[in-house]
């Protein structure tokens, strides 16, 4: 798997006790360490799992997690949010 640049940050805790290190593209992608050198080789060890994927495979996921209903329900819910908001007069 060819390696896709990150951007990232590391931010310094008081004194220089710890480092944070934690990526701008991927929410939740973050690691901790003594140094920041480590705190990135940290965050290096991690890029598997916060690897894109393509969206049919993704759709295809999460429909065997969630099954058809994690497909409908997100646009029901949005239908019924649109009827409040037309009966009380905000829309």
């Amino acid at each position: 798997m060819a390696h896709v640049p990150v951007r990232a940050v590391v931010e310094r805790g008081p004194k220089n006790k710890r480092s944070v290190a934690f990526s701008l593209d991927w929410p939740g992608w973050s690691r901790g360490a003594k140094t920041a050198e480590l705190a990135l080789a940290s965050l290096e060890a991690y890029r598997v799992r916060y690897r894109p994927i393509g969206a049919a495979s993704l759709l295809r996921r999460n429909l065997a997690i969630y099954g058809l209903g994690g497909l409908v329900v997100p646009f029901v819910g949005i239908k019924l949010i649109d009827w409040v908001l037309v009966a009380v007069g905000l829309v």
